[in-house]
């Protein structure tokens, strides 16, 4: 068996998340990262053995823009066990940015990262 790391970072995405009173009144910019760790078969040169991340990029905008939550790491959590549903992903870390972050500071970003494995 072969373990491969595919990554697809900064997918825009915008959505209703926030615990602040009016955060999610309208759609905010979110920024989400996803790192997979996928359990190929062997080392050849078949899509069917590995994970489209394209599907992955996908699949986190749709959950950012459907679903609501108060805390970006439930949000990021949510993805990762999303994507868990793909059988040859082992183990899989999702970053969720908030650019929009509504800070008493200027901040550079504001990020919750979760890594979650199968065993």
């Amino acid at each position: 068996m072969l373990t491969t790391r595919l990554a697809v970072n900064s997918i825009r995405c915008s959505g209703r998340h926030g615990a602040l009173p009016g955060e999610k009144d309208a759609p905010q910019p979110f920024l989400v990262d996803i790192a997979a760790e996928v359990v190929r078969p062997g080392q050849g040169d078949d899509l069917a053995h590995t994970v489209d991340y394209s599907a992955l990029a996908s699949l986190a905008a749709a959950i950012v823009a459907a679903e609501s939550f108060d805390l970006i790491e439930s949000l990021a959590a949510r993805i990762a066990q999303a994507c868990l549903e793909n059988c040859l992903i082992e183990r899989i870390t999702v970053r969720v940015h908030k650019p929009a972050a509504p800070m008493p500071v200027e901040v550079g970003d504001v990020f919750a990262e979760v890594t979650v494995s199968r065993s």
